[in-house]
């Protein structure tokens, strides 16, 4: 008889222990953000956009190099036979090699300005999605209750439960499918320049 209420005791106290856990962890929600850009239409539209307007930069990048790229292979060609000592006795071949110098540093800083405009054009793109998203996540905490929203990578374990990921990318998906994706474009230096020299600074 002891026996048996020592355990219905215990068992009393785990549920008393366990409930106040359980009805915490039904306050939490948890969210992939990363799977809500990927897969959601916006996302997706997003994310082909920028594919193109990438495209777009490693052709303007190949076109640029292209007449770099062959004025360095008839340089190469011409000076194959030269010696140190000869090349220096040919200023005519040195101010080539400086001038073909300065064009491979700008092909090199014009590609670091690209992959800074694509990133520029994302974050962009972007922004208006981030609103939306805010939005349909507030009323996703206010419809179940919640008062956290944990981001799931931040994680060792969630249960499926507790995850709202497929909700908020439907309600998402719901709200919008496209957003402008614009490319954004970095000044060029001459007229920053330029503007520069025009207000005196």
């Amino acid at each position: 008889m002891m026996g048996r209420m020592r355990a219905a005791a215990a068992a009393a106290f785990l549920f008393t222990a366990f409930a106040p856990a359980q009805a915490m962890a039904q306050n939490i929600l948890v969210m992939d953000s990363d799977r809500v850009l990927n897969q959601s239409a916006v996302g997706k539209h997003i994310k082909a956009q920028l594919e193109s307007i990438a495209q777009t930069m490693q052709d303007e990048l190949r076109s640029e190099g292209a007449p770099v790229q062959g004025e360095l292979e008839a340089f190469q060609s011409e000076t194959a036979s030269l010696t140190r000592e000869a090349l220096s006795d040919r200023p005519d071949l040195l101010e080539k090699s400086k001038d073909l110098q300065s064009k491979l540093v700008r092909l090199s800083y014009s590609e670091q300005i690209k992959a800074r405009e694509l990133v520029a054009t994302k974050v962009q793109a972007l922004r208006p999605v981030r609103i939306k998203l805010d939005e349909v996540l507030q009323a996703l905490v206010d419809e179940k209750g919640a008062t956290i929203m944990v981001e799931r990578e931040m994680l060792i374990y969630a249960g499926d439960s507790v995850d709202v990921t497929d909700e908020v990318i439907a309600n998402l998906n719901a709200a919008m499918t496209t957003t402008p994706v614009e490319r954004v474009f970095a000044p060029d230096p001459e007229d920053e320049a330029a503007l520069a020299a025009a207000s005196g600074e």
